[in-house]
């Protein structure tokens, strides 16, 4: 039983770095500019929704939505300050 949870566990940590590597193929591959706020973000997600699961007794779907709320505001937040930013200088703004 522990052997199946192992596999169960490597196969969401799996997805979220998936979706990380996915979201960084989007904006450099894609888009062209080196971002470093992506993870960020993601990250951002995650505290929200721990936090709300934990502390304030949220279910899993209202923490999801509340994450995901959580990182669209900041997502927004940061593309306003840098969006006129490119190359070099996009990637140390982000990175900071």
């Amino acid at each position: 039983m522990d052997f199946l949870n192992y596999f169960l566990h490597l196969g969401i940590v799996f997805s979220i770095y998936l979706i990380l590597v996915l979201a960084g193929n989007l904006s450099l591959g894609f888009g062209g500019l080196f971002n470093f706020s992506f993870p960020g973000i993601a990250l951002f997600g995650g505290y929200v929704s721990s936090l709300l699961s934990l502390k304030l007794g949220f279910n899993f779907i209202g923490s999801f939505i509340a994450s995901l709320i959580g990182g669209y505001i900041l997502g927004v937040f940061l593309s306003r300050i840098t969006a006129k930013l490119k190359g070099d200088y996009l990637a140390l703004v982000t990175f900071g």
